[in-house]
Order: structure tokens, then C-alpha cells, then sequence
């Protein structure tokens, strides 16, 4: 870690003015050097206040995003032992495939403050402001069959919902397969993608877009695209939300790897599910179909009832909600 988060973490836990002598000391540099770093520090936008014979006291921090913000503190296993933070890439999809070729370790995060090329809903664009939003994808190698694979869509929905929920008290809801909502609204998107080799699964790519601090949205997305700012009037700092979202997604993909058991898992994410008891509209066989979504099975397939009282097994695909965002 670099040295200037070093010396951030010690005024985190001084809470208090730290002198730059007591940190040369615990730290093995000059007092000088510690002058520097503070002012690397301050110039990234961290409220630093320098008192003369008292030292440095730490009173507010910017909602910046970088590897050692999101180790320090991150109780995971494995999600996150390894972290690559960029300001700016066509996607952070296409940089962890990037990664995972070279031989990334199983739980590589991969973040970015911009996004040029993210990949949305219908093929479209998603874009966002620096500073504003969460991208982030997960490079993972389970020991699944690739029939297995789109679950793991589904595990990173519910604990973004977990997430948001318990992090933001934003009252967040899963549109199966891959977004989550909150008021009728897009404020998540999943995207996962996966590498065979033999039959076998090189790598999955777990990507998730979260709109966290947008105030407004041009107005052709005003009516389809919200965020976490505008649903509950708060900020909140990106890393923190984060950090809880690595923790979540890990608890529910361990238990599926360990377990194989699919099912206690899906009983959770019925009870955020939107889909299910009300009317859908979805892309079947090629043709459209209405109906009402019904239900959520072990293999995490949508089951709805036609309009001719046909159940009918949605594996993937576009489908719309009476209600939600069309």
C-alpha cells in the first residue's frame, strides 16, 4: 500500500491531531516526507487541517474510489484480493477479460471512475459521470458447469438489492434477470459474461453499473434511469457501498459453489422480485407473450402464465413489467 494511505489510516484511527513526528516514527520516514504525502493527500481532496506543534487532523474525505479504499476494512475471503481501479476505461468487462486472459486471480475486482463503452440495456450505452456512479466486475473461475453460469446473474442482483437496502435504505427491487429498481426506475444493471475452454468454464465476468450520485439524467432517461441521490435525497460514499456489495455478492456465491444448493437462495430472491404477481410481457420462441410472472424455480428460470393459462419458462431475454420503465 502507498505510503500516503498508510499515513491515512493512522489519522482514521487517531481520530485526533497526530503529530508529523509520531507518524515518521511508526512509519520509518522523515517528517518532511510526511509533510508530502499529507499534501498528495490533500490534493486528492482528503480535509486534512495542519496545526502547528499539534500535527494533522483528519475532518471529512471525498467520494473517491481506489485500491486501498476498498481493501482497508474489506471482510471478504477471496472478492477482492486482488483490485485495479482506473479513472477511465471502454469497459470494466472488457478490461477484467483483459485481465483474466493474463492469468487475474479468481475474485479480481475491477473498478473505474468513467466508463466510455459500458455496455446497457437493449444494446444502448451506459454512460455516466466521473465521480458519480459504481462499475465494477468481478473476475471469477467457479467449478461449475456452464448451464450454471446465469445464476451467478441473479446472485449479483440480490446482493446489489441487499446492498443498497442495508447500506443506503433505498428501497431497491430485482427485475429478474439483471436489473434492479427502485420506484419504477433503473438503478442497476448486470451483466455477465463467460469464457469456456473444452467444455469447461475459464472465467465468468460479473459486472454490475450502480447510478449512486447522479442528481438528473438528460431527459430521453428521466423516465427509465433513477439513482440512489435522487430516490433518498442522501449521499453516500461509493467505497463504502462497495465494500458492502463485495461482501454480500461473496456470502451468496460461496454458499452456491460450496453448497450446490440453489434453492435457499432463490426463496430470498423472490421476496425482492417484481416479476412475480404481476403483469409481464416477454420475447418467447421468437414471438411476444403476456402474461403474469408466477414464479422463480430452482434453476432461477422465470415461470409465468400465458394468457391462455400456459406456463411457460422464460430461460433469458427481454422482459417487461407493467409499471417499470419500458
Amino acid at each position: 500500500m502507498d505510503i500516503r494511505y498508510n499515513i491515512l489510516k493512522l489519522l482514521r484511527q487517531k481520530r485526533d491531531f497526530v503529530s508529523g513526528e509520531e507518524i515518521g516514527d511508526i512509519l520509518d520516514i522523515s517528517r518532511a516526507a510526511v509533510w508530502k504525502h499529507i499534501d498528495r493527500l490533500k490534493k486528492e481532496g482528503y480535509k486534512i487541517e495542519s496545526v502547528k506543534n499539534r500535527g494533522y487532523k483528519l475532518y471529512g474525505e471525498p467520494d473517491i474510489v481506489n485500491e486501498a479504499e476498498i481493501t482497508e476494512g474489506l471482510n471478504t475471503a477471496f472478492i477482492g484480493s486482488s483490485v485495479v481501479c482506473l479513472l477511465s476505461v471502454d469497459s470494466t468487462n472488457n478490461k477484467a477479460k483483459e485481465l483474466a486472459e493474463a492469468g487475474a486471480a479468481d475474485g479480481t475486482v475491477v473498478f473505474a471512475e468513467k466508463q466510455t463503452m459500458g455496455k446497457g440495456r437493449r444494446g444502448r450505452a451506459w454512460s455516466h459521470e466521473a465521480g458519480k456512479a459504481i462499475a465494477v466486475s468481478l473476475i471469477l473461475k467457479p467449478d461449475i458447469v456452464p448451464e450454471n453460469a446465469p445464476k451467478i446473474t441473479l446472485i449479483m442482483g440480490l446482493a446489489v438489492c441487499k446492498t443498497l437496502r442495508e447500506q443506503c435504505g433505498a428501497d431497491a427491487k430485482i427485475k429478474w434477470p439483471n436489473d434492479i429498481i427502485i420506484n419504477g426506475k433503473k438503478v442497476c444493471g448486470i451483466l455477465t459474461e463467460m469464457t469456456t475452454e473444452d467444455e469447461y468454464i475459464k472465467y465468468v465476468i460479473c459486472g454490475a453499473g450502480i447510478n449512486v450520485g447522479q442528481e438528473s439524467f438528460p431527459e430521453e432517461l428521466e423516465r427509465l434511469a433513477t439513482s440512489v441521490y435522487i430516490e433518498t435525497g442522501r449521499s453516500f460514499l461509493r467505497k463504502d457501498i462497495i465494500k458492502t456489495l463485495l461482501k454480500n455478492f461473496e456470502d451468496y456465491y460461496m454458499n452456491f459453489i460450496s453448497n450446490k444448493n440453489f434453492m435457499e437462495f432463490i426463496e430470498a430472491y423472490k421476496k425482492y422480485c417484481i416479476n412475480i404477481g404481476r403483469p409481464i410481457r416477454a420475447i418467447y420462441e421468437n414471438k411476444e407473450v403476456r402474461g403474469t410472472g408466477i414464479d422463480v424455480n430452482s434453476s432461477g428460470e422465470l415461470i409465468m402464465l400465458d394468457e391462455n393459462g400456459n406456463e411457460i419458462t422464460l430461460r433469458s431475454g427481454e422482459v417487461s413489467v407493467r409499471g417499470v420503465y419500458e
